[in-house]
């Protein structure tokens, strides 16, 4: 778990694109891509999503793509896959950190508000607000 956090660590600032996996640009799924990649852990880059999935596609592809694991068994370095509270349909993954009690979240965040915006990888605590949106917990496969 805590390679998986200092992978994704190395991506701190890199600004939001839809669909990006590089340096210059990622997204949340491109991030946990790039993490994949860089720890040399089997994956399969799915690239045609909309910024708004449709209805489960995102559960779909985390599910073919890595392990779900229960609540109790969540621990640093998995995976979060979190809801949009307006449409309630998930569209959105995080990885759990060390940052705050009892974890930190990692994901490459596009919010624009009136005072608020940021856009790019940020790693934040994972607050009640945030905790609330949690609807699937996964791991990396072959991740012990």
């Amino acid at each position: 778990g805590a390679e998986i956090v200092a992978a994704g660590r190395q991506y701190l600032g890199t600004r939001w694109v839809h669909q990006g996996r590089s340096r210059s640009g990622v997204d949340c799924v491109g991030l946990l891509v790039l993490v994949a990649r860089d720890l040399g852990i089997p994956h399969q880059d799915v690239r045609n999503y909309d910024r708004r999935p449709a209805e489960g596609q995102l559960e779909r592809i985390l599910g073919e793509q890595l392990v779900a694991i229960p609540r109790h068994e969540v621990r640093i370095g998995d995976v979060v896959a979190l809801e949009d509270r307006q449409s309630r349909q998930v569209c959105h993954v995080g990885i759990l950190t060390d940052g705050a009690n009892p974890f930190g979240l990692l994901h490459a965040w596009l919010r624009m508000a009136e005072r608020t915006q940021k856009r790019g990888v940020v790693e934040m605590r994972l607050d009640p607000d945030w905790q609330a949106k949690i609807r699937g917990r996964y791991r990396f496969r072959g991740v012990e």
